[in-house]
């Protein structure tokens, strides 16, 4: 790498410290709008995937509970954790939503 394009990369990237200060970069509102954006789009994305996976269509047609409380009920009993519903095999899930469904009404009789 040149020398010139090599400080240039040093300096942006913050490996740079200049005269004791280190020199950082300052954002312009556009700029941290579009920050503000992105992650905000990451984090819809992620919760449409999570959605795809673990919604109350899905409960309704693993237990064949109706009633739309007892169905928003179990979902909370269920308590998975976000990084758990993004990681999970959909298969594996709609087993561990049979099993908790099984500790929900034992724990209802109880």
């Amino acid at each position: 790498m040149e020398g010139p394009k090599a400080y240039e990369e040093a300096l942006a990237t913050g490996r740079l410290e200049r005269g004791g200060i280190k020199v950082i970069g300052i954002l312009s509102a556009d700029e941290k709008a579009r920050i503000r954006l992105q992650k905000s789009l990451e984090e819809r994305e992620r919760q449409n995937a999570i959605y795809e996976k673990f919604n109350a269509e899905i409960v309704k047609n693993v237990t064949k509970l109706t009633d739309e409380d007892e169905i928003l009920s179990f979902m909370l009993f269920c308590n998975f954790d976000q990084k758990y519903l993004l990681e999970v095999n959909p298969v594996d899930l709609l087993a561990r939503i049979a099993e908790k469904y099984e500790e929900y009404l034992n724990t209802k009789e109880s």
